[in-house]
C-alpha cells in the first residue's frame, strides 16, 4: 500500500507539473531572452529600471493588459514580457542597446525577432487593444494561402466583380472579437462554396486601411463585422445570416438561388448575363 500510495504521488506531482501555466508577463533574463523570441512570434517587451518605474502605475497597467489578453488566448496570440534593465548587468544592458532602448521605460514590439516601436500611452486599455490589433495583422500576413479574396480600394473591388458571378464581402479589420471569432468560420465556409456548382467567393475588406475608405463610405459601412451581398457586380443586400461556417455555407446557398431564379425588370428569368 505504500508503494502504491508513494506511486500514485509521484503520478500527481507530475501530472501537475504539466500543467503548471506560464505567468501572466513573461520575466526575462539576458539567458533567456533570445529563447522568448523564437518560442513567441509576436512578444511584447517591457523595458523597466526600478527606479524609474516608481510613482507610475506602468507595471500594474502592463499586468492587468497580459491577464486579460491571456484569458482571450486561443484569439489573440500574444505573449507580455518583461526586462528589469538593471545597469551592473552587462547582458541585460547590451540587450536593451541593441533593440534601440534609449530610455527607461521602453516597449518594444517584436514581430518574429524583428522590433518596432509601442507608440501610444501605455495604459491597460492601450496595451490590449495595440496587442489585440498586432495579433491579427500578424496572423493575416503570417496566412499562406487561402480561398478569401482580399479586396483593396476601388480597383480591386472591381476586379472581384469581374471575377465573381456571386459574391459575400465581410467588412472587417484585424483586432475586433468577433472579426477574430468570424476569421476561420468565413475561411471554411470559402472553401466549401469554392465547390458549389456555380461557385459564391467569399471576401473581406480590411476598415483600418486607408484605401478601402472609399468603399466603407460607398456602401454605408457604420460598424463590424457586417456582410454584403453582391450578385453581378450589383449590392443585393446584407448578409442576415448566422457566423459559423455551414451557417453562412446555407444562408449564400439560399441567397445565389434566389438570386439566378428571379426574374428580371422584364419578368424573364437571369441568364447570368446581366450588364454591369
Amino acid at each position: 500500500m505504500a508503494l502504491a500510495a508513494l506511486l500514485g504521488l509521484r503520478l500527481t506531482l507530475c501530472a501537475a507539473t504539466r500543467h503548471v501555466q506560464e505567468p501572466p508577463v513573461l520575466p526575462l533574463t539576458g539567458a533567456t531572452f533570445a529563447s522568448a523570441l523564437t518560442d513567441h512570434p509576436l512578444l511584447f517587451v517591457l523595458f523597466y529600471s526600478a527606479e524609474r518605474i516608481q510613482g507610475t502605475h506602468l507595471l500594474t497597467n502592463y499586468s492587468l493588459a497580459a491577464d486579460e489578453l491571456r484569458q482571450a488566448h486561443n484569439l489573440v496570440k500574444v505573449k507580455l514580457a518583461w526586462l528589469e534593465v538593471r545597469w551592473d548587468d552587462a547582458e541585460r544592458v547590451a540587450i536593451s542597446r541593441r533593440f534601440g532602448v534609449s530610455e527607461l521605460p521602453d516597449i518594444k514590439i517584436f514581430h518574429h525577432g524583428r522590433p518596432s516601436n509601442f507608440e501610444a500611452a501605455a495604459s491597460t486599455t492601450n496595451i490590449v487593444d495595440i496587442a489585440r490589433w498586432n495579433a491579427g495583422h500578424q496572423q493575416w500576413k503570417d496566412q499562406q494561402w487561402s480561398r478569401v479574396i482580399k479586396i483593396e480600394g476601388n480597383d480591386g473591388l472591381a476586379s472581384a466583380f469581374e471575377k465573381e458571378q456571386m459574391l459575400l464581402i465581410a467588412f472587417t479589420n484585424h483586432w475586433c472579437t468577433r472579426c477574430l471569432l468570424l476569421r476561420p468560420e468565413f475561411e471554411a465556409a470559402a472553401n466549401l462554396l469554392y465547390d458549389a456548382d456555380p461557385p459564391v467567393a467569399l471576401a473581406t475588406i480590411n476598415i483600418d486601411d486607408p484605401t478601402n475608405l472609399p468603399l466603407i463610405e460607398r456602401f454605408g459601412v457604420l460598424s463590424f463585422p457586417v456582410g454584403k451581398i453582391f450578385y453581378h457586380g450589383r449590392f443585393r443586400g446584407d448578409f442576415m445570416g448566422g457566423t459559423q461556417s455551414d451557417e453562412i455555407v446555407a444562408e449564400m446557398l439560399a441567397q445565389r438561388d434566389t438570386l439566378m431564379n428571379a426574374p428580371d425588370d422584364k419578368g424573364e428569368k437571369k441568364d447570368g448575363k446581366e450588364e454591369l
